[in-house]
């Protein structure tokens, strides 16, 4: 038996609400050793009844395939709001969760890449022409005092 809380759910579920405290690699590696481990028969998650070590490699499968398709629309010049209408992954809308959590996901998700991944200046010389999200990002031309 592994007690596994937070970091799985029974059946094919998103695990997390969000990505804000995660280390997506090694999350992703986490997810892949667990999944593996020899001599486990039941897996006791934190939330709904007993799983499998199959639970693991499925949330696994939906992060890597979140944080690509994401890189993705990033690395194309996508700002978040068509990120949000473009990466659908409508291939795991039957994961317990989905609805009431996937767009904190994409959201949270294109957070960590856009850290990870600082986007380059635009040809205006800026980030907040090239990447509009609301709120000024990155250096904007201004001294400290101005």
């Amino acid at each position: 038996m592994l007690i596994a809380p937070d970091i799985a759910r029974a059946e094919r579920s998103l695990a997390l609400p969000d990505f804000r405290d995660s280390d997506i690699d090694g999350l992703i590696d986490t997810l892949g050793i667990l999944g593996k481990l020899d001599d486990v028969e039941l897996v006791v998650p934190g939330h709904w009844g007993p799983t499998t070590q199959e639970s693991f490699l499925e949330y696994r499968d939906y992060v890597v395939a979140l944080r690509d398709r994401v890189l993705e629309e990033m690395k194309a010049g996508a700002t978040i709001e068509q990120i949000l209408e473009r990466v659908t992954l409508d291939d795991f809308s039957d994961y317990g969760n989905f609805d009431i959590w996937y767009r904190a996901n994409v959201v949270s998700m294109w957070d960590k890449m856009y850290r990870y991944r600082e986007p380059n200046l635009n040809d205006a010389g800026d980030y907040q022409t090239a990447y509009p999200i609301g709120f000024a990002v990155g250096f904007t031309g201004m001294g400290a005092n101005q």
